[in-house]
């Protein structure tokens, strides 16, 4: 019997004091947005065109063991339209025909990367009609589009994670914008205009790690209950030896 109150405590010591895995994510953005633009990623962050680079909080060991790493990106976009002349009151369709984003790490970073691909997206349409008197004009196509890539681990590459600094993703945006005029009550109308893809992306990092728990006061009394039971039967097998 008491054999197996001394297991019994000795496990619920051993129990008190395992390691407990958690979770902790960290989300980076592209570079802030140009004043007058759209709002995107619900934070006014992230108005880029073409390559650009985000850092990403590393994993502090602080914090316990590092065992595993996961990420996905999330891609937002629209079509801006500047139009600087217009020979003629026209009517005008616009929209984002293609886009394309994609977070590879650097150098000494990350070995995976993330894809979205044009498919993921709608396509969003701008119609509006425009005098010669309003030109200069800048327009936007009226819906953002979104999507998020499928999560990708990364874990045999823990070390370019851990650390109190930071991870490096490269953000490569490819996009196009079609814009077609037609001139009011027939004719034709000559444009000057530019046209332009705006993305925004976030790469949201999702470290797993564990960590050992601090014993609670009821660990504490298990084991002294266990060394008081253990203690107390020695004594009691060694003055039963010595009467005998």
């Amino acid at each position: 019997m008491k054999s197996n109150l001394i297991r019994l405590a000795a496990v619920a010591a051993l129990a008190s004091v395992a390691a407990n895995a958690a979770t902790v994510s960290f989300t980076g953005y592209t570079s802030p947005l140009s004043s007058g633009s759209p709002t995107l990623l619900n934070n006014g962050s992230g108005l880029s065109d073409g390559t650009t680079s985000l850092s990403v909080s590393q994993f502090n060991p602080s914090l316990g063991t590092l065992t595993g790493v996961s990420y996905s990106l999330f891609y937002q976009g629209y079509g801006e339209i500047n139009i600087n002349t217009v020979s003629a009151n026209a009517n005008f369709t616009a929209g984002i025909t293609g886009g394309f984003s994609q977070a590879t790490s650097t150098v000494g970073g990350p070995s995976t990367s993330v894809t979205i691909a044009p498919s993921n997206f709608p396509v969003p349409q701008l119609s509006f009609s425009l005098t010669t008197a309003e030109t200069p004009s800048t327009r936007y196509t009226p819906t953002v589009y979104n999507g998020t890539s499928s999560t990708v681990t990364d874990n045999s590459n823990l070390a370019a994670y851990t650390g109190t600094g930071s991870v490096l993703f490269n953000i490569q945006h490819i996009s196009q914008v079609s814009l077609t005029a037609n001139a009011q009550g027939g004719g034709v109308v000559t444009v000057d205009q530019t046209v332009l893809g705006r993305q925004a992306s976030a790469v949201t990092v999702t470290y797993t790690y564990t960590t050992e728990a601090v014993p609670e006061p009821s660990t504490y009394a298990a084991i002294g209950f266990a060394g008081l039971v253990a203690g107390t039967t020695i004594w009691r097998r060694r003055q039963a030896a010595k009467k005998a």
